[in-house]
């Protein structure tokens, strides 16, 4: 049974405060929803559309003009005028990207009516389905993977229904001691253990660096008696103490349903964010992930998920790829007819880059995509699904929107 919240149009303050949350029983779960609160780009979806369209045909025009005035100046002029096309090729090349994520934008706006916005959910009882917790580590501060541990084994969540896996990529025997020291003192019944895994690397075998480590925690996890479900983080990702009872609801409702997203924040970011890092992720959390949910092709980021191991299972494992590999995923689950679910509440809090020398180096490694992402995406159709316009076809045009985005920041890298 997939649950969610038709929008009226009525967005009054009376309207909304009229609105009371509902508690439901299905099965074991017992299980609180409310209506969400709806986005500027959802409220106002035709001023969106209006202005995106005519700002994106502006610039056609303007393109269109550039070329025939470069045309022109060429044909009177006796050799090539290789210093106008070459400003023009690059004005183009730069647009590229913004044109693609704007069109994705756009078709998102235009397929938006006759959608819902999904409710928020929150799992109320005591009686839940079981989680394993991965978080990912590879050489970051011990302090910082102690705090994202804690807050993951001390969710308002059934302690007997958890466990928390510290998988260290980094074979830190510092780290090792802690979590040993951590097991040790715990004294509460409602935490959830923490269990330390570093897995061996060979010597000239790829390791795939996160997706490596991932794959390797739900294996283990498995063996040590695996959960129904399991969740990722990363090293500096902590989480709200009801992230996962506001999560995990939404795969009980929908068995088609292979893994919930939800948005990340960052603590350390300052209010005027010299950098533009939060601006970033609010455009796309606050914007584009709503619209892909609306269509039911979310895109998982890599932390802060909650996945059904079964679907994984279905697709092979986490795709096996030294970047990208959260993307890859979310594209694959989708081509096998399972569904993501973006839960738009806030529920981790990690480290935004200090700097702009790490803001750099973040921003290559994420589209640093390797050959793999290619041959993988090979499955979805892209062109079929664009005619669509179904979620599979969003899932196929995301592809093509992070492939141009690859291909212009490093064309030597996507072979």
């Amino acid at each position: 049974m997939e649950l969610m919240t038709p929008f009226t149009g009525c967005l009054s303050v009376r309207c909304v405060q009229s609105m009371v949350s509902s508690e439901m029983q299905v099965g074991p779960w017992k299980i609180e929803r409310s209506l969400p609160v709806l986005a500027p780009v959802e409220i106002h979806a035709q001023a969106f559309k209006f202005s995106n369209v005519v700002s994106w045909s502006l610039w056609l025009l303007y393109i269109t003009l550039q070329f025939s005035l470069a045309a022109n100046l060429q044909r009177s002029s006796t050799h090539v005028l290789w210093h106008v096309w070459i400003i023009v090729a690059a004005e183009c090349f730069l647009s590229v990207q913004d044109a693609v994520t704007a069109l994705n934008v756009i078709l998102g706006l235009f397929s938006l009516d006759g959608t819902t916005a999904r409710p928020n959910l929150r799992l109320s009882a005591d009686v839940a389905p079981s989680v394993d917790i991965l978080i990912t580590c590879c050489g970051e501060s011990v302090d910082i993977i102690l705090d994202t541990a804690v807050a993951a084994a001390t969710q308002d969540y059934p302690a007997d229904s958890l466990r928390v896996f510290v998988l260290d990529d980094g074979q830190d025997a510092e780290l090792a001691h802690a979590v040993k020291m951590l097991k040790e003192r715990k004294i509460d019944q409602h935490v959830a253990p923490i269990i330390y895994l570093a897995r061996k690397k060979e010597v000239g075998v790829r390791s795939y660096f996160k997706a490596g480590n991932i794959n390797f925690g739900i294996k283990e996890s498995k063996r040590m008696g695996g959960s129904e479900l399991f969740a990722g983080l990363d090293a500096d990702m902590i989480p709200e103490r009801d992230w996962l009872r506001k999560s995990v609801p939404h795969l009980l409702l929908n068995y088609k349903l292979a893994m919930t997203v939800c948005p990340q924040a960052y603590y350390n970011v300052s209010a005027d964010d010299p950098l533009g890092q939060y601006a970033d992720f609010e455009a796309y959390f606050s914007g584009q992930e709503l619209l892909n949910d609306r269509l039911g092709a979310s895109m998982c980021t890599g932390t802060g998920y909650v996945a059904r191991r079964t679907a994984l299972e279905e697709i092979g494992g986490w795709p096996l790829a030294e970047s990208g590999e959260d993307f890859m995923c979310s594209a694959l689950l989708g081509s096998a007819g399972w569904e993501i679910a973006y839960v738009r509440e806030n529920l981790q809090y990690g480290l935004a880059p200090s700097s702009f020398r790490s803001v750099i180096r973040q921003r290559m490694r994420w589209v640093s995509c390797p050959s793999p992402l290619t041959t993988q995406l090979s499955a979805l159709w892209i062109i079929p699904g664009l005619i669509s316009l179904s979620g599979r076809s969003m899932l196929a045009w995301k592809c093509v929107n992070t492939l141009a985005t690859t291909s212009l920041a490093l064309p030597g890298r996507l072979k």
